[in-house]
C-alpha cells in the first residue's frame, strides 16, 4: 500500500490541526512555495520569493488564488478548499520517513492532479520492485511510482513535461 505517517502517537490531532493551518498566503514564503510549487508556474513563484514584505506576500498569494477560482463571485474559492484537502491527504497518506508527504513525487502528483480515476498497486513482486500505476481519464495521463528501496517510498518512472501538459490541459 501507501506510506503512512510515521509516528502513531498523535497522528490524528496532528491531521486535524492542518486543516486549519496551511501556510499558503505567504505569512512564511519558504514554507508557502513548498506547498504551491505543484500547482504554481515559474513567474508565480517568482513573484512570491520577490515580495518584500507579508503584505507583499500576502497580496500576490490572494491573486494567487482568485485566478484559480472558478467562482469568483461566490465567498468560497473552491479551488483552494480542494487544493487545502489535497494537502491534508497528501500530508497522512505520502509522508515518509523524513520526507514531507509534499515532497514526494506521489504528493507532488497529487497536489497538480488531484486523486487518480484508476489505481493499479502491486505491493509484491517476485521479479522487479513495487509500483503502483495511476490512470487519470481527463486529461488522459498514466503515471507509474516504484519502490526501488522497498520503504514505501515511490518514485515517478517518467517524464514530467507529460504531467505538465496533462496539468495544463486540465
Amino acid at each position: 500500500g501507501l506510506p503512512m505517517l510515521t509516528g502513531v502517537s498523535g497522528a490524528s490531532s496532528r491531521s486535524i490541526r492542518l486543516l486549519s493551518s496551511w501556510a499558503l498566503w505567504g505569512d512564511d514564503p519558504d514554507e508557502t512555495v513548498t506547498l504551491v510549487r505543484p500547482i504554481a508556474s515559474p513567474r508565480e513563484i517568482s513573484e512570491l520569493q520577490t515580495a518584500g514584505n507579508p503584505g507583499e506576500r500576502q497580496a500576490v498569494m490572494s491573486e494567487f488564488w482568485l485566478r484559480r477560482d472558478p467562482n469568483p463571485s461566490t465567498r468560497e474559492n473552491e479551488y483552494l478548499d480542494t487544493y487545502r484537502r489535497r494537502l491534508d491527504y497528501i500530508e497522512r497518506t505520502f509522508t515518509s520517513g523524513v520526507t514531507r508527504g509534499i515532497l514526494s513525487d506521489m504528493g507532488h502528483a497529487y497536489a497538480k492532479l488531484g486523486e487518480p480515476d484508476m489505481v493499479e498497486d502491486h505491493p509484491f513482486q517476485t521479479e522487479g520492485y513495487p509500483f503502483q500505476v495511476w490512470t487519470y481519464f481527463n486529461p488522459r495521463l498514466t503515471m507509474t511510482f516504484v519502490d526501488r528501496f522497498g520503504y514505501g517510498y515511490y518514485e515517478f518512472e517518467g517524464d514530467w513535461q507529460d504531467v505538465e501538459r496533462a496539468f495544463s490541459l486540465g
